[in-house]
C-alpha cells in the first residue's frame, strides 16, 4: 500500500495547505493511495519517490477541482509597485501539468491499464 502519511507531506510541499486543509483532504489522499496501489507492477514499488510524487500530483490535482474557492474568480494581492494575481485556470493547469509530468517520470512502475482500441 502506498504511505498516506508520506504523499501527505509531498502533497503540502506541491500546495502549500495548511494542516486543517490537509486534514479534511485525508479522504481524497486515501482514495488516490488505494487506485495507484492496485496499479502498480509489483508491490514494492509503492514506496519508490516517482510514485509517491505522481500519487501526490494527482491529489493535488482533484483537490484544485474539488474545491471552489480556487475556481471563484480572481485572487489578487498589490502593495506599493508589487502586484501577484492568481488565476484559478492558470493553478489548474500548472496542477495538470505537474499531474502529467509526475505520472510519466513515473509510468515504469505502473500498469497501463487505460488504453483502449477503438477501430483498425
Amino acid at each position: 500500500m502506498i504511505d498516506v502519511i508520506r504523499v501527505t507531506q509531498i502533497l503540502t510541499r506541491f500546495s502549500g495547505l495548511s494542516e486543517d486543509v490537509l486534514a479534511d483532504a485525508m479522504p481524497v489522499v486515501a482514495v488516490a493511495c488505494a487506485e495507484c496501489t492496485e496499479k502498480l507492477r509489483a508491490p514494492e514499488y509503492a514506496e519508490h519517490p516517482l510514485v509517491l510524487e505522481a500519487v501526490a500530483a494527482l491529489c493535488n490535482y482533484r483537490l484544485l477541482l474539488r474545491d471552489k474557492s480556487y475556481r471563484e474568480g480572481t485572487t489578487q494581492f498589490s502593495a506599493g509597485d508589487v502586484s501577484a494575481t492568481v488565476s484559478p485556470a492558470a493553478m489548474l493547469e500548472s496542477a495538470v501539468q505537474l499531474r502529467d509530468d509526475a505520472y510519466t517520470a513515473a509510468a515504469r512502475y505502473f500498469e497501463d491499464t487505460d488504453f483502449l482500441f477503438r477501430q483498425v
